[in-house]
């Protein structure tokens, strides 16, 4: 009979630590390549969804004094009242430095006001809804400069991401220096925004106190909240949300959750501030509006007005109901003009009177 030593039979007890490792290692697998398969999706959704369009694309054919492309929801919309007879290329820098921003300046040398004008995403200064609206304000005595921020338009190209706001909000700071630089003083600097603009104006707003008057169209409340209802609206899986913010961070050191409008509309002060949104709003919904107006009134600025109108359309308002749309944009902004400069109200076609109050309002004007 052989005997061999240092060795013991195989038994259930000794081959439990075997089996159990062996779980722990298929378990950890599982997570890791859960987390991987994770990541993979909440990257590929961010390049998604914040990829941004350079150039002017279908609105190559409009300038100031040109506007021809206007909305395939408005054919018979006509922009020539709102053409103006000169304009001038400019450029500056954006506050963040290294970043070279273009513009479009409209000069109205009787005026020493001036409303910088912020596109939405994947938008330029030659889209008709930041040409119309200059037009309003220049035909009411005011100069303007429609701006691109980066990596939109013509200005310089970052990483052709949006960082929705929270790095372009210094874009629009540039212009504000580049304003000050020409001559204009802050007092008489309004920022003009729709959709993603309004809320990169809105940020840009509470950052410098003494900007007195912003008016901001169809804009996210809280960013979190946008980036949610962003992905359910393209059909991919809200609990992608938080991979997709941090892998922003990760790979082109966006901060998303850093500045949202709904933050910064606490922090103006008594500056005055309009709200515009509508009910049947098809890419942000409503709630945002009535969100950044319980934000405001709930640090008691008196200084909001908000016009909450049931015209169709996600920054449409201008295209649907333009005489009133120009009677509240112009209204809002005389206050931060000089008073020997002010005009009458009204477009040459639609005499337009003071009082404001609209039956389609939903909140009384403040």
């Amino acid at each position: 009979m052989r005997l061999e030593y240092g060795r013991r039979p195989m038994t259930h007890r000794n081959r439990t630590p075997r089996v159990n490792r062996t779980i722990i290692m298929a378990i950890v697998s599982l997570v890791v390549g859960g987390l991987a398969l994770y990541l993979i999706a909440s990257t590929a959704v961010y390049f998604r969804l914040t990829k941004t369009q350079q150039g002017y694309l279908d609105n190559s054919v409009n300038t100031p004094s040109q506007i021809r492309n206007i909305s395939p929801n408005y054919p018979t919309f006509s922009a020539t009242y709102f053409e103006v007879p000169e304009y001038a290329e400019v450029s500056f820098n954006s506050l963040s430095g290294g970043i070279r921003l273009s513009g479009w300046y409209l000069p109205n040398p009787k005026s020493r006001s001036i409303i910088i004008i912020v596109p939405g995403l994947n938008s330029s200064k030659a889209s008709a809804k930041c040409l119309i609206p200059a037009g309003m304000l220049w035909h009411h005595g005011h100069n303007v400069l429609i701006i691109d921020v980066r990596d939109q338009g013509t200005s310089d190209i970052e990483d052709r991401r949006t960082a929705l706001g929270t790095t372009e909000y210094l874009d629009v700071l540039g212009a504000v220096q580049w304003a000050v630089n020409s001559g204009f003083q802050k007092e008489h600097i309004g920022l003009m925004g729709g959709s993603l603009g309004g809320a990169t104006a809105l940020i840009a707003f509470a950052q410098d106190p003494a900007l007195k008057a912003a008016f901001i169209d169809s804009s996210y409340a809280d960013v979190h909240v946008a980036i949610l209802e962003e992905l359910k609206r393209n059909q991919y899986p809200q609990f992608l949300a938080s991979g997709g913010i941090r892998m922003a961070q990760f790979i082109s050191g966006d901060r998303l959750l850093s500045k949202s409008p709904i933050a910064a509309i606490k922090k103006v002060n008594q500056r005055s501030i309009m709200i515009v949104h509508s009910t049947k709003d098809s890419r942000l919904n409503v709630h945002h509006a009535h969100d950044l107006i319980r934000a405001a009134r709930s640090v008691e600025n008196r200084h909001i007005t908000a016009w909450i109108h049931h015209y169709p359309g996600h920054c449409d308002t201008m295209l649907a109901a333009p005489s009133e749309y120009e009677q509240r944009l112009v209204s809002f902004f005389t206050p931060i003009r000089a008073p020997r400069f002010v005009t009458a109200i009204g477009t040459a076609n639609t005499p337009v009177t003071e009082n404001i109050t609209s039956a389609n309002s939903e909140i009384p004007l403040i």
